[in-house]
């Protein structure tokens, strides 16, 4: 845990932080829980849905402020001064971080499955710090991780009445978390900052699920997921793998993924999105059941598309430049033998 003591200190000891997190609901539950907790001036998100920490993002930040904390993402590679960075993640690293101290489970294998935003609530709570835990866990809800040592303590200090669910309906902070992640879906990093200012104000969560914009992007994303559902088909690439290919505006791919992985009882799904988002750049997301490694199929495909990705077992993306065939590079990617994608 020396890693997590060392972020501790740097988080502690520093009255200029900015952070700079992923507009999901995971990310801005996490930048939330640290701007309450500690000194942090701004908070910063990659713009028009682009994957990652842009250099030129990075830069500034470490020249307008002492400390930068990346939550739910890693900084670029080449970052300058890594020793005024902290990383919170829980993404596998490519190749081994370089920063003051690196919160996150393929590092620290003691933390156990984590969201970002429960470990920025870890964070806080080993500083002694005032923060929400409710908050803490909204990203954990959003990332299908609700376990794990760092979220059973978190969870020890939420009123249950927050995690009662059941008969088919989501908790609370489920629901939070879909509130969340529609916002960024129809907005992008508009929609995250809308959220973010939302649930910083936020009491309990039934004062985010009353916001009325975030109700309204909700819909929004309700509407546009039932629209595509009834046009995307998938084709079956084998080893129980398959893609299809949607156009939208919204960043609704992860959605359409899992609910076409559960009606066609696929191991993976993937849906390519060929409307670029509003950074230029066009999205495959990928849900899989387990048996499948979704992040290692991402960054195959990353490679072969000449993008980057990655993600969790589970769930994965690809960002990349339009114009290779997908559905190519998709079948090269899944034909190729075991156990490189344990199919």
């Amino acid at each position: 845990m020396r890693e997590v003591r060392k972020a501790v200190e740097f988080l502690e000891g520093s009255d200029d932080i900015c952070v700079i997190a992923d507009i999901d609901a995971d990310g801005v539950a996490g930048a939330a829980t640290l701007r309450e907790a500690f000194d942090v001036s701004e908070v910063l998100f990659p713009p028009g849905g682009m994957y990652g920490v842009p250099p030129d993002m990075m830069e500034e930040a470490l020249r307008s402020h002492d400390l930068v904390v990346t939550v739910d993402l890693s900084p670029p590679a080449g970052c300058p001064e890594p020793d005024r960075v902290v990383i919170v993640d829980h993404h596998p690293p490519d190749g081994e971080p370089r920063a003051a101290a690196v919160v996150n489970p393929h590092v620290v294998p003691t933390l156990g499955d984590a969201s970002a935003s429960a470990l920025a609530g870890m964070l806080a709570h080993l500083a002694g710090r005032r923060f929400r835990p409710w908050v803490s866990l909204v990203g954990a809800f959003g990332d299908n991780m609700a376990r794990g040592p760092v979220f059973e303590t978190l969870k020890g200090s939420v009123d249950p009445v927050y995690l009662r669910g059941g008969h088919g309906r989501l908790n609370l902070l489920q629901n939070v978390a879909a509130h969340v992640n529609a916002a960024r879906r129809v907005m992008f990093d508009e929609g995250a900052r809308i959220a973010l200012e939302v649930i910083s104000e936020a009491e309990t969560p039934k004062d985010v699920l009353e916001d009325p914009e975030l109700s309204r992007c909700r819909m929004e994303v309700r509407r546009e997921t039932e629209r595509l559902m009834s046009e995307a088909e998938v084709e079956d690439f084998g080893a129980g793998c398959g893609l299809a290919t949607v156009a939208s505006g919204f960043d609704v791919e992860g959605i359409l993924a899992l609910r076409l992985l559960d009606d066609e009882g696929m191991r993976l799904v993937a849906v390519y999105n060929e409307t670029p988002k509003p950074c230029g750049y066009v999205k495959v997301s990928f849900r899989s059941d387990g048996s499948v490694d979704a992040g290692v199929v991402a960054r195959e495909l990353a490679s072969e598309l000449g993008g980057r990705g990655g993600g969790h077992r589970e769930a994965a993306a690809v960002y990349f430049e339009p114009g290779p065939d997908v559905s190519e590079a998709f079948r090269r990617v899944v034909s190729r033998r075991p156990p490189k994608l344990d199919l």
